[in-house]
């Protein structure tokens, strides 16, 4: 902010003395010189430590307890990180490979055990020789692994149980021996005595040495990972505690210079309010102090000292801008009443030659409307009048038509009955002769039945005629006429039923077809009878319009004679509205060009 005032340059104008007053840059460098030379004595005795850093030294300091802090927390994470792998790898490289080195052992003692035993159970002298070279591999890879054993051993107790467990696997070499000659000799119940006696016994006390030494290296690995966990354990609640005491200590720093800087910063806004809200009686605090706030302070103290000498300039300004402001408004004030004055004789008289131009307008199009519509009347009535005498005469003829008409439809209607009771006679006719027709059939049905019982006896005759045989022949030949006469009674029946029954549908439709007819004749005659109604009364209603038609004729007649004294008085009336029309033009040109010098004077009035 001081450099920023430091390029300010303040000019205030003074009219009624036709100078200046600068405050130039130099007034604002020596004031701010002044206010940092003389306050920086007293600020340091005013405040703290902790006031007089700046906040780069505050978060400088912050930032250096930080990584002090984190680098503790490293060193100790990775003591405790050593610490473990030396556990874990006490456990893997040590107690893990000796308890694998035991189980590989264990096996190798097995497999000599069985070996041996094997060496008893072969026959043959190939076989024995095959099992001494199998024995003496087990044997050699028993001296490896105990040589491999015998390296890992660290404590005193494990290598007194590993000595035994030498021992142990000597004995058992040594008394093997014997026991091998003899089963080689095929001394073989000699051999198993001395397996059962010496040898098993001395197995079984290796096989217990090796459960020993394999779970002492079980509780040791045990014991291992317990350090380690405890290692561990310890590590987690170290690097825990000293994160939380950093994060405390970090927060509670944190916490206490974001409130100091806080609060330096809220008490330098209050007196930059009051400042910028016109209160030049505000104390700036914390001038003097080599801080931010501080150097903002002297900033802000040469800034109040500019706006104090800038107010009394302004005051100066103000009183001649206020003798000023009055001389116009007077003049303005002046001005507008007679502008209004003005403006208001004009307004009206516009407004009165738009109107006249309006109704002059107006009466113009409406004379020339006026005029058109009775040219267009009187063709009209012209043309009504020679279509009335049209329709005169039309509606006599049309009356002399419908008195024709009249006598037609009376006929139709009395052909019509005639032909419905016509139409009820035949429908009689031919319900007869369904009736017939439905008789005939009952009668070919029966004799049908009669054929075919006919039929049924001359079989059984032929059947008996065969039974009599030699004297049934003529009976047979008679059966089998009157069979076949049987048939053909049969075959006819059957044709004519179905010409009977072809008969009776053609009965039914034209029973069907003639009732039809009937109503339909019917139907006829009902519209007869009203279209004689109607023709009557069309015939009353045509002598009427013959004679309205009479009387619009002469009506007519009178609107084409009265419609020409219309078009005469509509003509004289749109020439009077054009002269009224061109005499509100006129004026209106005029108050227009009045508006206009007025205008110009009042410009210039304002603009002196």
């Amino acid at each position: 902010m001081l450099s920023f005032l430091q390029g300010l340059n303040f000019r205030v104008h003074l009219p009624d003395r036709g100078r200046s007053l600068a405050v130039m840059p130099q007034f604002v460098r020596e004031a701010a010189g002044r206010e940092l030379v003389g306050a920086s004595e007293e600020g340091k005795m005013q405040y703290g430590l902790m006031d007089r850093m700046s906040i780069a030294k505050k978060l400088g300091f912050l930032i250096t307890a930080m990584v002090l802090a984190i680098a503790l927390v490293g060193v100790v994470g990775l003591i405790n990180i050593r610490a473990m792998k030396g556990q874990i790898d006490e456990i893997g490289g040590n107690w893990l490979t000796s308890i694998e080195t035991m189980g590989r052992l264990a096996n190798e003692t097995q497999s000599l055990r069985g070996h041996v035993t094997g060496h008893l159970l072969d026959r043959t002298a190939e076989a024995k020789r095959t099992r001494d070279s199998r024995i003496a591999l087990r044997l050699e890879a028993i001296r490896g692994l105990e040589a491999a054993y015998e390296k890992l051993i660290v404590m005193p107790e494990e290598r007194q149980l590993f000595e035994q467990l030498k021992a142990a696997i000597a004995d058992y070499v040594r008394e093997a021996r014997p026991a091998l000659e003899l089963s080689s000799q095929q001394r073989i119940e000699e051999a198993a005595t001395v397996v059962e006696e010496k040898l098993n016994p001395i197995g079984d006390r290796i096989g217990a040495l090796i459960r020993d030494l394999t779970a002492f290296n079980s509780r040791e690995a045990e014991k291992a990972r317990a350090t380690a966990d405890g290692v561990a354990a310890f590590a987690v609640v170290t690097v825990i505690g000293l994160v939380v005491a950093v994060g405390v200590l970090a927060a509670g720093f944190g916490w206490m210079m974001i409130r100091r800087t806080s609060r330096d910063i809220d008490r330098i806004l209050a007196p930059m309010t009051r400042l910028s809200q016109g209160d030049l009686d505000a104390e700036v605090p914390f001038r003097g102090l080599d801080t931010e706030v501080g150097r903002i302070a002297a900033a802000l103290q040469v800034f109040k000292d500019a706006l104090i000498e800038k107010r009394r300039a302004d005051e100066l300004v103000r009183v001649e801008n206020e003798a000023k402001q009055r001389r116009a408004e007077m003049l303005d004030r002046i001005t507008r009443d007679f502008e209004a004055a003005v403006a208001g004789v004009l307004d009206a008289v516009t407004a009165a030659t738009t109107e006249l131009q309006a109704t002059a307008g107006a009466m113009s199009s409406t004379a020339d409307e006026t005029n058109r519509q009775s040219m267009t009347v009187a063709a009209a009535a012209e043309q009504a009048s020679t279509n009335v005498q049209t329709v005169a005469s039309a509606a006599e003829e049309l009356s002399v038509s419908i008195a024709e008409i009249n006598q037609q439809v009376s006929k139709s209607a009395s052909i019509a009955g005639r032909a419905a009771e016509e139409a009820e006679r035949t429908n009689e006719t031919v319900r007869t002769l369904a009736d017939a027709a439905q008789k005939i059939g009952d009668v070919v049905s029966l004799i049908n039945d009669i054929a075919s019982q006919t039929n049924l006896l001359a079989l059984n005759a032929t059947i008996e005629a065969a039974r009599a045989g030699e004297l049934g022949k003529g009976f047979a030949v008679v059966a089998a006429e009157v069979k076949n006469l049987a048939s053909q009674t049969s075959r006819a029946t059957e044709e004519i039923a179905a010409q009977i029954a072809g008969m009776q549908g053609v009965t039914q439709e034209a029973v069907a077809a003639i009732n039809s007819i009937s109503a339909t004749i019917g139907e006829v005659n009902a519209i007869a009878t009203s279209i004689a109604s109607a023709v009557e009364e069309q015939g009353a209603a045509t002598q009427e319009i013959a004679r309205n038609v009479q009387q619009a004729a002469s009506g007519t007649t009178e609107v084409s004679a009265n419609i020409s004294g219309v078009r005469e008085a509509a003509s004289e009336t749109g020439a009077a509205a054009q002269q009224v029309l061109g005499a509100a033009e006129e004026l209106a040109r005029q108050a227009d060009g009045l508006r206009r010098r007025v205008g110009d004077f009042l410009s210039q009035v304002k603009a002196a």
